[in-house]
């Protein structure tokens, strides 16, 4: 879609684009992963060791990543490493990566997720109907499937920074947000990545202020954007457990 942007290809009226706990320009985000140690909810997700551990294991992170926007070849090295130090040690805490207020038993931290309810719905007779799926060639819409994910293992550590600042600069609208309390690409790194990123309305936009941010008369958190450039908010949510905040920040930002 981006590409479609040029003059000299189809057009795609492209108004805008949301990122969800995205992990956009792990370069960045990875030095960020140790900061969930010390998450304003206090809950304990690693020994002084682990804490340790994981700072040790950043620096090392980070030049694999490097490498590998360079060397497509480092990228599962850089991916292997960097998750088992840095992300591994979390979903050992006993605590649900998605949501670190809640406790998570699973062998597979990922069925902690919730996510049920989006599969039935979107493997329901009608969503199946109304996307024009053949039910005959397709397999059943999965919310997390390990052999699809694993096409993109070269892909993962790949910064696309540059993709998002291409969008600004072309006034495609960005939405970047997060929850406080999810592990899986925190909320932290995003930010950082948000502020890093050199586009056309970097000065203002790292300047204005961070303000509390409503969604209705429901405080979630807090949020940055500048109205007058209209094309970049981020968001850092506080979850209340509630599917309809997330369609209305969508929505309505």
């Amino acid at each position: 879609m981006l590409r479609h942007l040029s003059s000299e290809t189809f057009h795609i009226n492209l108004a805008g684009i949301a990122v969800g706990n995205g992990l956009t320009d792990p370069v960045v985000q990875y030095q960020h992963s140790v900061d969930m140690a010390f998450n304003s909810y206090n809950v304990s997700l690693l020994d002084e060791r682990g804490i340790e551990d994981m700072r040790k294991a950043q620096p090392v992170c980070h030049e694999l990543i490097l490498r590998c926007q360079k060397e497509r070849l480092m990228c599962l090295d850089a991916m292997e490493f960097c998750f088992g130090t840095l992300e591994g040690p979390y979903y050992q805490s006993g605590r649900n990566p998605n949501d670190i207020r809640e406790p998570c038993a699973e062998e597979n931290v990922m069925k902690c997720s919730h996510v049920e309810h989006i599969d039935q719905y979107l493997n329901s007779p009608a969503v199946l109907e109304e996307l024009g799926v053949d039910v005959h060639k397709s397999k059943p819409w999965r919310e997390c499937d390990a052999t699809v994910g694993a096409g993109f293992v070269f892909d993962e550590m790949v910064s696309s920074a540059n993709d998002v600042k291409l969008l600004l600069d072309s006034g495609v609208r960005v939405l970047v947000y997060a929850g406080d309390g999810d592990l899986m690409c925190n909320w932290v790194g995003n930010q950082a990545w948000v502020m890093a990123l050199d586009w056309s309305g970097k000065a203002e936009f790292n300047s204005a202020p961070n303000r509390p941010c409503y969604l209705g008369e429901l405080g979630c958190g807090s949020c940055t954007c500048v109205r007058e450039l209209g094309v970049f908010s981020r968001v850092q949510l506080r979850p209340h457990g509630t599917d309809g905040s997330a369609c209305r920040l969508l929505r309505d930002d």
